[in-house]
């Protein structure tokens, strides 16, 4: 299959790269020292779970071709130059499947290139980029891709993608309910990512302190209520099974947000937190810690992105 990245990052460099080594035509979206390393070396994964490789593959700065699938792994604030920059890549039959935290990208990609061209998707990967064309993926497992239509279950469509993205290194699912799967780690990275970046501290000392394992609960519930309000059909015990959860690994997992706020680069707080207050906001629900967490934090961001 003929698969673009939009986004050759932590993410997308780890996906293409597996794509690319089982055989896929994959064209990387890149710029500055990134493009040069892929042209030049390929894409070179470090990874716990499969070892280490170099995948070669195309990179561009501006697509000419158009793609079979586009993986959208760009970060969410960089979504309105990443649609300009991907568009000529999207064809008649182009399907764009978006791997990105939080809620919304869909949105925007349906009124881009149409709602029949767009999937949903999730991943749970725990990766960093280490440098020019290089990801290190530390993960006890192969990353997860879980994918699925928005609103038409498992059609023969998502069958022929969840074949080509069926590699060795991917975890792959196709799921019946994709909103309730993407409502279920928005919850989940709300609670990691909002504690652990409003009080700039590691999420093991998140969740054995009573005190900040009560406000991400407190984080999450209103995310859990926020989720309900749009239909997104959850276990009522999922809150605090996820927080079971978090002690029971004694916060050994960390948060790609809190990874760039500490490195002082901008953060998904606008998808993430500030979703959930904003979504709350109008459907008359109390998102006061979501709201606390998304008004501090976007000063930091707004300030990092001037930066950039």
């Amino acid at each position: 299959m003929n698969i673009t990245v939009m986004g050759a990052g932590a993410v997308g460099g780890y996906f293409g790269a597996v794509l690319a080594r089982a055989g896929h035509d994959v064209t990387f979206i890149a710029r500055g020292e990134n493009l040069e390393a892929i042209q030049q070396n390929g894409y070179s994964v470090k990874s716990d779970a499969i070892g280490e490789f170099a995948a070669l593959a195309k990179a561009v700065e501006n697509p000419t071709e158009v793609a079979d699938l586009i993986l959208f792994c760009v970060k969410g604030y960089d979504n309105d130059i990443a649609v300009d920059i991907v568009a000529p890549a999207v064809g008649e039959e182009t399907s764009i499947l978006t791997l990105q935290n939080g809620i919304g990208s869909s949105d925007l990609l349906s009124t881009a290139f149409g709602h029949d061209k767009v999937l949903l998707g999730l991943t749970y990967i725990d990766s960093t980029k280490t440098g020019p064309g290089i990801v290190h993926e530390f993960g006890l497992k192969p990353p997860d891709i879980v994918f699925g239509e928005q609103n038409k279950g498992k059609t023969d469509r998502a069958r022929v993608i969840g074949d080509a993205l069926d590699v060795e290194g991917v975890e792959l699912t196709l799921a019946d309910n994709i909103q309730r799967e993407l409502w279920s780690k928005l919850i989940y990275i709300c609670g990691l990512s909002g504690s652990t970046c409003i009080t700039r501290s590691k999420f093991e000392q998140v969740v054995t302190t009573p005190a900040t394992l009560e406000f991400t609960r407190r984080i999450m519930r209103e995310a859990f209520e926020v989720a309900q309000s749009q239909g997104a059909e959850l276990n009522a015990d999922y809150v605090d099974k996820t927080v079971e959860y978090f002690i029971e690994i004694k916060g050994a997992n960390t948060s790609s947000m809190y990874t760039d706020l500490m490195r002082g680069n901008p953060i998904e707080i606008d998808v993430l937190n500030g979703a959930v207050a904003r979504i709350g906001r109008q459907q008359g629900i109390d998102v006061a810690t979501n709201e606390f967490i998304a008004t501090c934090l976007s000063l930091y961001h707004e300030t990092a992105m001037e930066s950039r």
